[in-house]
């Protein structure tokens, strides 16, 4: 059978929207395939398409699986279209949001140069809204990484402060509380950074970055079968990881004498 994301005809059937998410399953022996197709609705174009093989043991399991990984995979495209956006648009066009997204799409190539240009995003969007609780928690980590890639303490003294701040403007936002135990993790103890890692987890109980930093969190606390545990559920919730969570894993497998 096929759906739609809007309810509508299908890829391009519905004029309300820019893009339309359909999708269709087969069956296969004891294993289901699942394709999505995002296409444009004015072209009917195909933007991005994608089928995933899964074993059928639990459909309802197989279900959350396909959707964490197509909206991963959307949510990269929306940074990527607004990091890519043509360069006729000025600095003063860009939202606060834009340039969020823009940070976030720099960080992600995870390299010092990377960071700088992401933390030129998040600064402008402060100075655009200055109550931008996401801006704050980027550049926050982007000082963090200062120390952790270059061993630069003025980027660790900074990170508190930003991280603190983004907690005081969003503190229901999972991913603020998430910053602050990053960076309270190396300040001030990993008992510290436990609180907020708890407050981060019960606003946000699924997400796989809280949880591959908890595993790290248990590896520097000793508790290597509980930061297994959160390893294994971060991988199994972002079937997209990123690098990052291999290497903080290879920290418990250190640990362990791996």
């Amino acid at each position: 059978g096929g759906v739609s994301r809007c309810g509508g005809k299908g890829a391009g059937g519905c004029d309300s929207c820019a893009e339309c998410l359909s999708g269709k399953c087969r069956k296969l022996y004891y294993s289901i395939r699942i394709a999505a197709r995002l296409s444009a609705a004015a072209t009917k174009a195909t933007v991005w398409a994608d089928h995933y093989d899964l074993p059928l043991v639990d459909r309802f399991s197989v279900q959350d699986d396909v959707a964490r990984v197509i909206a991963r995979t959307l949510v990269s495209r929306v940074e990527v279209k607004v990091a890519t956006r043509s360069g006729a648009a000025s600095a003063a066009q860009l939202s606060g949001y834009d340039l969020v997204l823009q940070g976030m799409w720099h960080f992600k190539a995870m390299t010092p140069v990377a960071f700088a240009s992401a933390a030129h995003c998040f600064t402008k969007a402060i100075e655009v809204d200055p109550e931008n609780a996401e801006a704050y928690r980027g550049l926050a980590i982007c000082e963090n990484n200062r120390w952790l890639f270059d061993f630069d303490w003025q980027g660790m003294e900074l990170c508190l402060p930003l991280a603190a701040r983004a907690v005081a403007l969003d503190p229901t936002s999972a991913g603020c509380h998430a910053v602050h135990g990053f960076c309270r993790m190396w300040l001030e103890g990993v008992d510290v950074a436990a609180q907020s890692y708890a407050k981060a987890l019960s606003f946000n109980p699924d997400d796989p970055h809280i949880l591959a930093e908890l595993g790290l969190l248990n590896v520097y606390k000793g508790e290597l079968v509980v930061a297994r545990s959160y390893f294994e559920k971060a991988f199994s919730n972002d079937p997209l990881q990123p690098l990052w969570y291999a290497e903080f894993g290879s920290v418990c497998d250190f640990a362990e004498g791996q």
